[in-house]
Protein backbone atom coordinates (compact mmCIF):
# COMPACT_ATOMS: atom_id res chain seq x y z
CA UNK A 1 0.00 0.00 0.00
CA UNK A 2 1.01 3.68 -0.57
CA UNK A 3 -0.31 4.96 2.65
CA UNK A 4 0.67 2.76 5.71
CA UNK A 5 -1.94 2.80 8.75
CA UNK A 6 -1.12 0.34 11.80
CA UNK A 7 -3.51 -2.74 11.70
CA UNK A 8 -4.83 -1.50 8.51
CA UNK A 9 -3.63 -3.22 5.28
CA UNK A 10 -4.63 -3.22 1.55
CA UNK A 11 -4.61 -6.04 -0.66
CA UNK A 12 -1.81 -6.85 -3.21
CA UNK A 13 -4.06 -6.31 -6.47
CA UNK A 14 -0.98 -6.97 -9.16
CA UNK A 15 -0.92 -10.91 -8.62
CA UNK A 16 -4.69 -11.18 -9.81
CA UNK A 17 -6.49 -11.13 -13.12
CA UNK A 18 -6.06 -8.94 -15.38
CA UNK A 19 -2.76 -7.32 -13.62
CA UNK A 20 -1.17 -10.89 -13.57
CA UNK A 21 -1.96 -11.32 -17.03
CA UNK A 22 -0.85 -7.80 -18.44
CA UNK A 23 2.36 -7.61 -16.62
CA UNK A 24 3.15 -11.46 -18.26
CA UNK A 25 2.37 -9.41 -21.83
CA UNK A 26 4.21 -6.62 -21.15
CA UNK A 27 7.34 -8.91 -19.97
CA UNK A 28 7.04 -11.12 -23.16
CA UNK A 29 7.22 -7.54 -24.83
CA UNK A 30 10.34 -6.85 -23.17
CA UNK A 31 12.19 -10.02 -23.82
CA UNK A 32 12.28 -10.50 -19.86
CA UNK A 33 14.22 -13.79 -19.51
CA UNK A 34 14.09 -13.90 -15.72
CA UNK A 35 11.45 -15.95 -14.20
CA UNK A 36 8.27 -13.77 -12.81
CA UNK A 37 8.20 -15.18 -9.24
CA UNK A 38 5.56 -13.01 -7.41
CA UNK A 39 6.75 -14.75 -3.94
CA UNK A 40 9.94 -14.49 -1.60
CA UNK A 41 10.34 -11.85 1.49
CA UNK A 42 10.74 -8.93 -1.20
CA UNK A 43 8.97 -7.30 -4.27
CA UNK A 44 11.87 -6.80 -5.55
CA UNK A 45 11.56 -9.30 -8.47
CA UNK A 46 11.39 -9.34 -12.35
CA UNK A 47 7.44 -9.38 -12.24
CA UNK A 48 6.72 -6.55 -9.81
CA UNK A 49 9.89 -4.55 -11.50
CA UNK A 50 7.89 -5.31 -14.96
CA UNK A 51 4.68 -4.29 -13.63
CA UNK A 52 6.17 -0.84 -12.54
CA UNK A 53 6.93 -0.54 -16.06
CA UNK A 54 3.59 -0.99 -17.59
CA UNK A 55 2.08 0.89 -14.77
CA UNK A 56 4.60 4.47 -15.41
CA UNK A 57 4.08 3.83 -19.18
CA UNK A 58 0.22 3.92 -18.24
CA UNK A 59 0.03 6.60 -16.01
CA UNK A 60 2.23 8.82 -18.65
CA UNK A 61 -0.12 7.86 -21.78
CA UNK A 62 -3.14 8.84 -19.27
CA UNK A 63 -1.93 12.19 -18.14
CA UNK A 64 -0.91 13.06 -21.64
CA UNK A 65 -3.94 12.28 -23.21
CA UNK A 66 -5.77 14.26 -19.63
CA UNK A 67 -3.73 17.28 -20.70
CA UNK A 68 -4.25 17.43 -24.06
CA UNK A 69 -7.71 17.15 -23.86
CA UNK A 70 -8.64 19.27 -20.41
CA UNK A 71 -5.40 22.13 -21.16
CA UNK A 72 -7.46 25.32 -20.34
CA UNK A 73 -8.70 24.18 -16.60
CA UNK A 74 -6.06 24.83 -13.72
CA UNK A 75 -6.18 22.51 -11.19
CA UNK A 76 -4.40 24.39 -8.91
CA UNK A 77 -6.24 23.03 -5.35
CA UNK A 78 -5.94 19.84 -6.85
CA UNK A 79 -2.48 20.53 -7.60
CA UNK A 80 -2.26 20.96 -3.71
CA UNK A 81 -3.78 18.29 -1.86
CA UNK A 82 -2.06 16.08 -4.75
CA UNK A 83 1.04 17.27 -3.43
CA UNK A 84 0.23 16.95 0.11
CA UNK A 85 -0.86 13.32 -0.31
CA UNK A 86 2.41 12.29 -2.55
CA UNK A 87 4.31 13.59 0.56
CA UNK A 88 2.74 12.13 3.41
CA UNK A 89 2.60 8.76 1.41
CA UNK A 90 6.30 9.35 0.62
CA UNK A 91 6.94 10.44 4.61
CA UNK A 92 4.88 6.80 5.68
CA UNK A 93 7.04 4.89 3.53
CA UNK A 94 10.06 6.27 4.70
CA UNK A 95 8.94 5.65 8.23
CA UNK A 96 8.03 2.39 7.80
CA UNK A 97 11.55 1.18 6.00
CA UNK A 98 13.66 3.69 7.76
CA UNK A 99 12.28 2.10 11.39
CA UNK A 100 12.78 -1.41 10.20
CA UNK A 101 16.47 -0.62 9.57
CA UNK A 102 17.11 2.11 12.76
CA UNK A 103 15.58 -1.20 14.93
CA UNK A 104 17.51 -3.86 12.64
CA UNK A 105 14.42 -6.06 11.89
CA UNK A 106 14.24 -5.43 7.80
CA UNK A 107 17.27 -7.42 6.98
CA UNK A 108 18.03 -10.33 10.01
CA UNK A 109 21.37 -11.55 11.48
CA UNK A 110 22.19 -14.03 9.00
CA UNK A 111 21.72 -17.51 10.16
CA UNK A 112 24.06 -20.55 10.81
CA UNK A 113 23.26 -21.87 7.78
CA UNK A 114 24.12 -18.85 5.47
CA UNK A 115 27.43 -18.39 7.16
CA UNK A 116 27.96 -21.71 6.04
CA UNK A 117 26.53 -21.83 2.26
CA UNK A 118 29.90 -21.10 -0.37
CA UNK A 119 29.53 -17.27 -1.50
CA UNK A 120 29.21 -18.50 -4.90
CA UNK A 121 25.97 -20.66 -4.29
CA UNK A 122 24.20 -17.63 -2.72
CA UNK A 123 21.49 -15.93 -4.91
CA UNK A 124 22.99 -11.86 -5.40
CA UNK A 125 19.68 -10.88 -3.24
CA UNK A 126 20.91 -13.59 -1.12
CA UNK A 127 24.09 -11.81 -0.82
CA UNK A 128 23.06 -8.86 -0.67
CA UNK A 129 20.57 -9.63 2.74
CA UNK A 130 23.24 -10.96 4.05
CA UNK A 131 25.69 -8.18 3.99
CA UNK A 132 23.33 -5.66 5.10
CA UNK A 133 22.03 -8.20 8.15
CA UNK A 134 25.86 -8.74 8.98
CA UNK A 135 26.39 -4.56 8.80
CA UNK A 136 23.87 -3.40 11.75
CA UNK A 137 25.75 0.08 11.35
CA UNK A 138 25.25 0.10 7.40
CA UNK A 139 21.50 -0.60 8.30
CA UNK A 140 21.09 1.55 10.94
CA UNK A 141 22.55 4.73 9.54
CA UNK A 142 20.48 3.92 6.04
CA UNK A 143 17.24 3.64 8.43
CA UNK A 144 18.28 6.82 10.03
CA UNK A 145 18.89 8.87 6.68
CA UNK A 146 15.31 7.09 6.17
CA UNK A 147 13.47 8.18 9.05
CA UNK A 148 15.13 11.71 8.76
CA UNK A 149 13.53 12.23 5.19
CA UNK A 150 10.34 11.32 6.39
CA UNK A 151 10.26 13.74 9.02
CA UNK A 152 11.77 16.53 6.93
CA UNK A 153 8.46 15.83 4.13
CA UNK A 154 5.95 16.15 6.89
CA UNK A 155 6.61 19.92 7.97
CA UNK A 156 6.09 21.74 4.99
CA UNK A 157 9.28 24.26 5.20
CA UNK A 158 11.31 21.73 5.05
CA UNK A 159 9.86 19.33 2.69
CA UNK A 160 12.06 19.99 -0.17
CA UNK A 161 15.24 18.90 1.67
CA UNK A 162 12.82 15.74 3.03
CA UNK A 163 12.13 15.30 -0.62
CA UNK A 164 15.53 15.61 -2.06
CA UNK A 165 16.94 12.91 0.95
CA UNK A 166 14.59 10.49 0.52
CA UNK A 167 15.78 10.99 -3.55
CA UNK A 168 19.14 10.18 -2.58
CA UNK A 169 18.19 7.10 -0.34
CA UNK A 170 15.73 5.61 -3.04
CA UNK A 171 18.40 6.07 -5.50
CA UNK A 172 21.09 4.14 -3.43
CA UNK A 173 18.47 1.48 -2.09
CA UNK A 174 17.67 1.15 -6.30
CA UNK A 175 21.39 0.86 -6.88
CA UNK A 176 21.28 -2.02 -4.05
CA UNK A 177 18.42 -3.69 -5.48
CA UNK A 178 19.49 -3.91 -9.50
CA UNK A 179 23.11 -4.51 -8.65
Amino acid sequence: GLLVFPGLSFPTLGTHWPLRDITTWWAGVLRVESPLATTGNSGDTAFYWVQTGWLLVLAVVITGVWSELDRRREYTALHRWFRLFVRFALAAQMFYYGMAKVIPTQFPSPSLVTLLEPAGNLTLSDMLWTFIGASTAYQVFAGIAEVAAGVLLVLPQTASLGALIALADMIQVLALNVS
